[in-house]
């Protein structure tokens, strides 16, 4: 499928070729794993944790400022059992009700510098091409769709998984 892919990206134009480069990062989360994506040398894959507007954001501003002793290690066991035991560097704080689309939207205005999505081809919608979300449970996550459908809870991990091709 790939060498398809690749045979139609040098006979087509510019636009319809950067379409079909779109797509093929969908591609490669569907047929790979996060884990077969990151050893893969044309992805780069972003851990992303979700931080939900309301009690678990709370909770994380909490632990963060707080100087009470007592509070700090209630809220620190609290959270050890809730946090998945993944080094992540980027975090989100979206609601349950907002649509992928949203979030996709907010993620890459965030940090399209740190994953080099600056200067790719934005869609009439004003996503940037050559990149998906995928859910913890390993699926691409669709933009029409909500949070809550992927019962996506706090401190859960998300992947944003970039193609390297763009320029």
């Amino acid at each position: 499928m790939a060498e398809i892919i690749d045979a139609y990206d040098t006979l087509m134009d510019d636009d319809l070729n950067s379409r079909v480069g779109d797509s093929r990062v969908a591609l490669a989360c569907e047929m790979y794993s996060i884990d077969e994506l990151r050893k893969d040398g044309n992805y780069d894959v972003y851990d992303l944790r979700v931080l939900f507007d309301g009690a678990g954001t709370a909770a994380v501003d909490k632990y963060s400022v707080s100087g009470n002793t007592k509070d700090r290690n209630l809220d620190e066991f609290v959270i050890q059992d809730m946090m998945p035991k993944v080094e992540v560097i980027y975090e989100t704080n979206p609601h349950p009700d907002d649509s992928v689309w949203d979030l996709k939207c907010h993620v890459q205005d965030k940090y399209k510098a740190d994953w080099g999505l600056e200067g790719r081809r934005k869609s009439r919608d004003g996503a940037l091409g050559g990149w998906e979300l995928v859910s913890p449970d390993g699926s691409v996550m669709s933009y029409h769709l909500f949070l809550h459908t992927y019962e996506i809870k706090t401190f859960d991990v998300i992947h944003a998984v970039v193609g390297r091709y763009f320029g």
